[in-house]
């Protein structure tokens, strides 16, 4: 995706469903979202300020919704939980980003890679990409496909037309 000459950034974005096990017992499906946390990152939310970042670079670090704390065994910041036999520890909380579905718990990409065991540090789940020109995109996405029969390759709109029918579905 890099070596596209229309690509001027490309990162590697982490994200899956996982189980969490809580401190009471319980166990929660959950959405792990791992991203680069530097200030260029394509792939790290908005509302993961600069404070937080820094705290998610720790081991283990997450970060979840306010509105998903309960659901997720959170009482305060600090609390713990664990993903297969993993310990992740809440450093922070965002508001504006509960899920449809799994609540969200946003890491860096080091701690996705240690709590997905089959992901290894030199692969990933997506690949973000920034054009020099947006319009590009759809160009290069279309290319990839062609390229890599292996690869799905999708423009901002494409992919967000499919996920919208993936959940209207």
């Amino acid at each position: 995706v890099a070596a596209q000459p229309e690509v001027v950034q490309a990162e590697s974005y982490v994200l899956g469903m996982i189980v969490l096990d809580i401190a009471n017992g319980r166990s929660e499906l959950c959405t792990v979202i791992g991203a680069r946390l530097d200030n260029g990152s394509l792939g790290a939310v908005r509302q993961l300020t600069p404070q937080l970042r820094a705290r998610l670079s720790e081991p283990g670090a997450v970060v979840a919704d306010l509105s998903d704390m309960r659901r997720l065994g959170f009482d305060k910041i600090g609390d713990v939980g664990e993903v297969l036999g993993r310990r992740v520890r809440l450093v922070g909380i965002v508001e504006g980003l509960k899920s449809l579905a799994a609540p969200y718990l946003f890491c860096s990409l080091e701690t996705a890679h240690m709590l997905f065991h089959g992901v290894r540090h030199d692969q990933t789940i997506f690949v973000l990409a920034k054009c020099q020109h947006p319009q590009q995109a759809s160009m290069v996405a279309q290319r990839l496909r062609e390229d890599y029969d292996d690869m799905s390759a999708l423009a901002a709109e494409e992919f967000a037309v499919r996920t919208r029918l993936h959940w209207v579905t």
